[in-house]
C-alpha cells in the first residue's frame, strides 16, 4: 500500500476484542465501538510486557490467546502508526463469522470481491506488458459463452471469475517469449498471488490459461494430472469455452460487432451481426474449436446475419 495517511483502521480479531472489553464501556451493548489512540497504545506496549503465564491468571483467559495478545496488539499498533491512524474500530463480527456466512452462501463470492480479483488480475498482466484490450475482448466474449452454454457445462458462477481471470491473463506468457507462450502464462500465473484466491484456483486459471491454444490436457501433463477429477473437468471446460472466445478475437471482431449465441440440435450457432467476411475466425474456430465438440459433444458454427434497417 502507498505509505499515505488511512483514517480509520478496523482490527478483526479476538485480541482486539479483548482490547476493546477494557477500554470501550458501551462494547458489551455495540456492535461496533471506536477506540482512542493513546489509551490503545498504551494497553498494547502494557500487555507485551506481561508474560503469558501472568495473563492467564490476570484475565482468566485460554493459554492460546494470551500467547498472541501481546505481539497482536503490537502490530496493530505499529501499523496505525505507520499510516496516520485517526481511530481503530473494532466489531464483533470476526473472521469465522465471515467464512460461516460463505459456507451457507454456497461459496458464493461478492461483486466487491469479484472487482477486486479482476483488478488484482489487470495488475498482474500489467506487470507483463499484456494487450490490455484483447485480453479485455477475449474475457468479456468468454464470459458470454460461459452464460450461453449453462445448462451444457453446469458449473456455478464462481467460475466465472476464474474463467474471465484466465482470459485476462492468457497471453502474459509472451513477456518470456512468443513461442510457447501458452506455457510461460501457466508458469507465471502458478508463480504469482491473485487477490483472495485459494492456490487451487489460481492452479486452475493458470491450467485453463495453459490450455487456450495447441495441446489439450493430457494424462502426463504434471499439472493437469495433479488435480483431481472434478477439477480436470472444470479445465477442460472452461479451455474450450477460452478457446472459442479467442479464435472470435482473432481480428478483433469482437470489438465492433454484436454476437449472438443459440443452440440447435447438432450444433452451437455463433451469430455475426452485419458482418459478411468472418474468413480468418472461421479458420480460427476450425482450429481451436476441437476441444469444445470434444468436451460439449456438439460443434460449433459461425454464422453471419445482415442488420436489417427499420422501415
Amino acid at each position: 500500500m502507498p505509505a499515505r495517511q488511512v483514517d480509520v483502521l478496523v482490527a478483526v480479531s479476538s485480541d482486539a476484542q479483548f482490547a476493546a472489553s477494557l477500554l470501550s464501556p458501551s462494547w458489551s451493548s455495540e456492535r461496533i465501538v471506536s477506540l482512542d489512540l493513546k489509551p490503545f497504545y498504551g494497553l498494547a506496549e502494557k500487555l507485551a510486557t506481561v508474560s503469558v503465564d501472568d495473563l492467564v491468571r490476570q484475565y482468566r483467559i485460554a493459554y492460546q490467546e494470551a500467547e498472541t495478545l501481546g505481539p497482536a496488539l503490537v502490530a496493530y499498533e505499529q501499523l496505525a502508526r505507520a499510516f496516520g491512524v485517526k481511530s481503530i474500530l473494532v466489531p464483533k463480527a470476526s473472521l469465522r463469522d465471515g467464512l460461516i456466512k460463505e459456507m451457507t452462501a454456497g461459496s458464493t463470492w461478492i461483486e466487491e470481491f469479484a472487482v477486486q480479483a479482476i483488478y488484482s488480475a489487470m495488475t498482474l498482466g500489467q506487470k507483463y506488458s499484456f494487450d490490455r484490450r484483447h485480453a479485455e475482448r477475449v474475457a468479456e466474449l468468454s464470459v458470454q459463452l460461459f452464460h450461453a452454454l449453462q445448462t451444457e457445462h453446469a458449473l456455478d458462477q464462481r467460475y466465472d471469475l476464474l474463467l474471465r481471470i484466465a482470459a485476462l491473463l492468457h497471453e502474459i506468457g509472451n513477456y518470456v517469449s512468443d513461442r510457447s507462450h501458452h506455457k510461460h502464462s501457466m508458469y507465471l500465473i502458478l508463480n504469482s498471488d491473485l487477490f483472495g484466491l485459494r492456490r487451487k484456483d489460481i492452479t486452475l486459471i493458470a491450467l485453463v490459461a495453459r490450455y487456450h491454444r495447441r495441446a489439450t490436457p493430457q494424462s502426463y501433463h504434471e499439472e493437469y494430472q495433479a488435480l483431481d477429477r472434478d477439477s480436470r473437468i472444470v479445465v477442460a471446460k472452461l479451455a474450450a469455452l477460452l478457446r472459442v472466445a479467442d479464435a472470435l478475437e482473432r481480428s478483433h471482431l469482437a470489438e465492433r460487432r454484436v454476437l449472438s449465441f443459440t443452440r440447435e440440435k447438432d450444433q452451437f450457432v455463433i451469430t455475426v451481426h452485419d458482418v459478411q467476411d468472418v474468413t480468418l475466425e472461421r479458420l480460427a474456430l476450425k482450429e481451436k474449436g476441437g476441444m469444445f465438440e470434444e468436451v460439449f459433444g456438439i460443434p460449433v458454427t459461425l454464422r453471419t446475419a445482415r442488420a436489417t434497417k427499420p422501415e
